[in-house]
């Protein structure tokens, strides 16, 4: 099993630790990484240790440079060079965080190939204050709150795919390929820990996001919120591709 992610090291680099072991722990054998940021070395000093190929480092760059002109262009070619036709092949961003029920993936109908998710948002407070996400402890611990009604972005995302099927920037369709996409008709969590101390800064560099109000240092206009319990991620989480004790749990 292998998994796509472009990390940008100006506003994820706190999240790589908690990325790394989450994957790691799901049976994830190799990331394939795009790197571009202005903390390259640092980066790179997260991921000495862990079975990584840097398919592309853009340099000290934004995320708009790279994302339509370099990563849109190049990722799915990076998947059909490096995946087999019957493997899975995840993809996520640095700051997004799969939950599978253990044994899941191995387990599907050999003719499902597409398995899809929406996003958790996480929190630090109720208020959705933007506290620093730090590289040790738990996550999940530091952003204990979650809510599904989110006010940036698509909520959709393509989390795993086998066999040749071509995956949108920002892996939230399915836009090609020689297969036909067969889809599993549960969606699955993707926990989302974006908003912490980063996010008015990066948000505020991308044209389709700064009108978003993210003054006074917290999220505004939130909705739904809820404790996440139980806590995600959890110590050892399972292995999807291993057999499962129990069956799916999806909230």
């Amino acid at each position: 099993m292998k998994l796509l992610v472009n990390i940008g090291t100006d506003y994820h680099l706190n999240h790589l630790p908690h990325f790394l072991k989450h994957y790691t722990e799901l049976g994830v054998e190799r990331f394939l990484c795009g790197l571009h940021g202005s903390h390259l070395e640092e980066a790179r000093q997260f991921l000495a240790g862990y079975p990584v190929e840097i398919m592309a480092c853009f340099g000290a760059v934004s995320f708009v440079e790279v994302s339509r002109p370099h990563w849109k262009d190049h990722f799915n070619g990076f998947r059909r060079q490096h995946v087999q036709p019957d493997e899975w092949c995840l993809y996520a961003d640095a700051d997004e965080l799969h939950e599978y029920p253990p044994g899941f993936l191995a387990n599907l109908d050999p003719k499902i190939n597409v398995v899809q998710g929406r996003w958790v948002e996480r929190l630090a407070t109720k208020d959705g204050s933007l506290r620093p996400c730090w590289p040790t402890g738990n996550i999940g611990h530091q952003y204990p709150y979650g809510t599904r009604e989110i006010f940036c972005g698509w909520r959709n995302k393509i989390m795993a795919t086998r066999g040749d099927l071509e995956v949108s920037l920002g892996y939230h369709d399915i836009i090609g390929g020689a297969d036909t996409p067969a889809y599993h008709d549960q969606w699955l969590n993707v926990h989302h820990f974006r908003w912490d101390d980063r996010a008015q800064a990066k948000y505020q560099d991308r044209l389709w996001t700064r009108d978003y109000n993210l003054s006074g240092g917290r999220v505004h206009k939130l909705r739904g919120i809820f404790y996440v319990d139980p806590p995600f991620p959890a110590q050892g989480a399972g292995n999807p591709l291993s057999t499962p004790d129990t069956g799916p749990s999806i909230r």
